[in-house]
């Protein structure tokens, strides 16, 4: 019987006992592959697919820890064609445009700052908080306006996202 040596956790089993990790796409043991699933980023973008996927354990782990980061840009899927394609994405992406305008004004308008538009915006970033992360990015800044995380396509794909902008 064929048996493979394991380098994340030094272990040694027969080739039948191991489960592929559709994250690395690699194939792992029992002890470094716990059948947890998680949505892959790669999938999202070339596909809009946000199925969750047996991952390896060290993949969930990444996946959870990077899910609130913004680090995915939208115009490196399809040749930024992702927008024309999801129209979910593209009313997003329009009024996130529209909050970061009315955020720039606000920061510079002291009477507009005590409005309640600026409170609900507050609200907005406050009430988002998963895992201490933060929102705020999606109005504050223009440079990465294409910036989106995980788990803003994932809200994104349900309506989510679109029904607290707006």
């Amino acid at each position: 019987m064929f048996v493979l040596f394991f380098l994340k956790c030094l272990s040694t089993l027969p080739s039948p006992e191991l489960n592929f990790c559709y994250f690395s796409n690699k194939h792992y043991c029992k002890n470094c592959h716990w059948g947890q699933k998680s949505v892959i980023p790669s999938y999202c973008l070339h596909n809009w697919d946000f199925t969750r996927y047996p991952v390896s354990r060290l993949s969930y782990l990444i996946l959870n820890y990077y899910a609130f980061h913004p680090l995915i840009k939208i115009t490196n899927a399809k040749n930024g064609q992702l927008f024309r394609r999801i129209s979910k994405l593209a009313k997003v992406q329009r009024l996130r445009a529209k909050l970061i305008d009315m955020y720039e004004y606000v920061k510079m308008c002291s009477q507009a700052s005590k409005s309640r538009f600026v409170q609900n915006l507050m609200i907005f970033g406050d009430q988002n908080l998963k895992n201490n992360k933060s929102r705020m990015y999606l109005i504050q800044e223009r440079d990465n306006s294409l910036l989106y995380s995980l788990n803003d396509l994932i809200d994104i794909a349900t309506g989510k996202m679109y029904r607290n902008l707006k």
